[in-house]
């Protein structure tokens, strides 16, 4: 991705039951060049892109925000790749470093892949309990 014009940014924004948000580093993908006018040095660079593995796009959660013991859906977009499989690798914020949850894993149907993930806070026996941060992020399994 050598021109600003050939990425997406993406940040994501949770927010908790009490009101509190957590905001996702940014996330950097490619655009879809389809059906776009390009010249034969710029046609030779995408059909070498080709050759690479197919990208994966917008990951997202099912909603803004969770209670303790909500089922969430993670989700990616992977066009043409129906049957593959996606891997979505879970985290969530111990002070200033992140721990793994789990691994979860969805086939990608209609171009899209989804994994269910049931959430339990970690300390929910705790009056004052903080909101938990989760973060998550995937690749072809």
């Amino acid at each position: 991705m050598e021109r600003l014009e050939q990425m997406i940014l993406y940040r994501f924004r949770v927010h908790t039951a009490d009101g509190q948000e957590a905001v996702s580093p940014v996330v950097v993908t490619r655009r879809p060049m389809r059906g776009q006018l390009v010249s034969e040095a710029e046609f030779t660079s995408l059909a070498a892109e080709q050759e690479q593995p197919p990208m994966l796009a917008n990951p997202r959660w099912s909603s803004k925000s969770f209670a303790h013991g909500d089922r969430a859906t993670l989700q990616v977009d992977a066009p043409g790749l129906d049957g593959r499989t996606v891997r979505f690798i879970v985290e969530r914020r111990e002070g200033e470093e992140w721990a793994q949850v789990g691994t979860f894993e969805g086939a990608v149907e209609n171009g899209v892949a989804e994994a269910g993930l049931q959430l339990e806070h970690p300390n929910a026996s705790d009056a004052g309990a903080e909101p938990a941060e989760l973060r998550f992020s995937c690749e072809l399994a």
